[in-house]
């Protein structure tokens, strides 16, 4: 490649300007080896030319001479290409941003109608694919499933002690204990006879007649 030493008294005349930013180092980009470490390079690239050449200059490229202004604009070109890709990118996420949101808006109206056409055509019609529904599948339990279900009931009912009505109606609280009524004639217990006899007062004896003289011994 044959290149024009860098003279300082050149100034260049109607240079090509470069879009977007001009990057001087390919150093100052993290992103080595993505698409934006590749553009920065061709800005860089771009950059250092017109900073350094003059529009006179001319390089050698595989057998072709080129000027400084045709290999620029080559560059710019590809920096172009990149630009539009990341402005296409921007778009499409945008659209898919507002095509999420419409689809939000509009999903309620969708599910309404499938439960109109499901309430007057049956939920398993095949009359659904018409309108872009699929039947709903009824929902069949195998015996294994539903044995195990009941033995599951069963161990509840007893771990919980629960009851059916015919269970809670056989359950009757004992009858409560009658009197007994004493026999006729019978002898006041021991206790009630001796209270009796204790709250009887003792006999008074007669003060004896007037005029009647004690006898002392039959005499």
């Amino acid at each position: 490649m044959t290149t024009q030493p860098n003279n300082p008294n050149v100034t260049p005349t109607a240079p090509v300007t470069p879009s977007g930013p001009l990057i001087t180092s390919v150093a100052n980009n993290n992103n080595n080896g993505t698409k934006l470490s590749v553009e920065a390079s061709y800005q860089a690239l771009v950059a250092g030319m017109l900073a350094s050449y003059g529009p006179t200059a001319t390089f050698t490229i595989r057998g072709v001479t080129y000027s400084r202004d045709q290999l620029v604009q080559r560059f710019q070109q590809r920096i172009a290409a990149a630009e539009q890709t990341k402005s296409s990118k921007n778009a499409w996420h945008a659209d898919v941003q507002s095509e999420r949101q419409v689809d939000i808006d509009v999903r309620l109206f969708r599910e309404g109608m499938r439960s109109h056409l499901e309430a007057t055509l049956g939920k398993d019609s095949a009359n659904l694919r018409d309108y872009g529904f699929s039947p709903r599948k009824p929902r069949t339990k195998t015996v294994k499933v539903k044995a195990q279900a009941l033995a599951k009931a069963a161990a509840t009912r007893a771990a919980r002690h629960t009851m059916g009505k015919k269970q809670r109606k056989a359950i009757k609280a004992p009858p409560a204990p009658q009197p007994t009524a004493a026999p006729p004639n019978a002898a006041p217990p021991p206790a009630a006879a001796a209270s009796a006899n204790n709250s009887a007062s003792p006999p008074v004896a007669a003060p004896p007649a007037t005029g009647a003289h004690p006898t002392n011994g039959g005499a």
